[in-house]
């Protein structure tokens, strides 16, 4: 496919642009894009990247005027990919069990409801899957990642977190988990209410405040005193790491604020590592790692990093 900038494949603010169907303001548009991108630091690369993903979520249009339409929504949607935004994926006349998924990419963090009025923080790099209305007796979705609920109240049909490694059900309740896939363990906790976590092994009754951890290796269940605000803090907009390893450390900051830290994974560190984040950035937190740990931290890219053992 072509355009007036010569013959190559067009880009998504190309196609974009070209949907909008008013030459006399292309020009503004072209500007207003560039100077928006360049603002959040976005490559041309990474949108045409979130635009092909976008495609392959939606059917290929029939005519013209729908492609218009289509591309007018994604416009839109591009200015949420640029601004950071969950990214929602459903499509159209679909039926009541038609399953919604939520998406939030690396550096961000989203808060919505569900069709019974359950609120959720969704954590970046996670994934949660719902039903678009839930069936007379559950309540069930799937998550990949990390989420915190305050699940609204209704005895009648039990709420279901299901992960690849265990499935927590609750009624009325104010909860965490995270079971990101890269994790050897899910951690799970109780803010408030009720809940029960099983696996194909164990299921376990928690009616007080509680932090649980499963291992996904052995299927063992271990509990704690109190939640670990680690895992819930974040919702808040505080990225809480205490004594954690180092591999931890750069997950957590690798999602926090969408980068890539390489590093020797043969380092094993002798001690835990403790930080808090809020409105730091990513540079103003290595000048600290490196006044507390034997680190040297080096840019290597627009968003890559390189941390070296000294």
């Amino acid at each position: 496919m072509t355009n007036k900038k010569g013959d190559r494949k067009r880009t998504v603010k190309e196609e974009v642009i070209e949907s909008m169907g008013s030459p006399e303001g292309e020009d503004m548009l072209w500007m207003q894009w560039e100077e928006t991108r360049r603002e959040l630091k976005t490559t041309e690369k990474e949108l045409d990247k979130a635009w092909n993903n976008v495609q392959h979520k939606v059917n290929k249009p029939k005519d013209l005027s729908y492609t218009r339409k289509i591309l007018r929504i994604a416009a839109i949607l591009a200015g949420l990919i640029m601004g950071g935004t969950a990214l929602l994926f459903i499509s159209q006349n679909t039926p009541d069990d038609q399953m919604v998924a939520v998406e939030t990419p690396k550096g961000v963090r989203s808060e919505f409801l569900l069709p019974d009025g359950t609120k959720v923080w969704l954590n970046s790099n996670s994934k949660l899957s719902y039903p678009k209305s839930f069936s007379n007796t559950i309540r069930e979705i799937k998550l990949s990642g990390e989420a915190y609920f305050d699940v609204y109240h209704n005895p009648g049909k039990p709420f279901v977190v299901k992960t690849t490694a265990a499935s927590i059900t609750a009624l009325g309740t104010q909860f965490y988990v995270s079971d990101y896939a890269e994790n050897s363990s899910l951690h799970a906790g109780l803010i408030e209410g009720v809940i029960r976590i099983q696996n194909t092994e164990n299921e376990l009754l928690i009616k007080e405040p509680t932090a649980v951890k499963l291992n996904k290796t052995t299927n063992t269940i271990t509990t704690g005193s109190t939640p670990v605000d680690e895992y819930y803090a974040w919702k808040d907009g505080l990225l809480v790491l205490d004594n954690v390893t180092l591999g931890n450390l750069i997950n957590r900051l690798e999602n926090w604020y969408n980068i890539t830290i390489d590093y020797s994974k043969e380092y094993k560190s002798s001690y835990g590592l403790t930080l808090k984040v809020k409105e730091e950035s990513f540079e103003e937190i290595s000048t600290v790692l490196e006044q507390i740990a034997p680190f040297r931290i080096q840019k290597t890219g627009e968003r890559a990093f390189q941390l070296t053992v000294i």
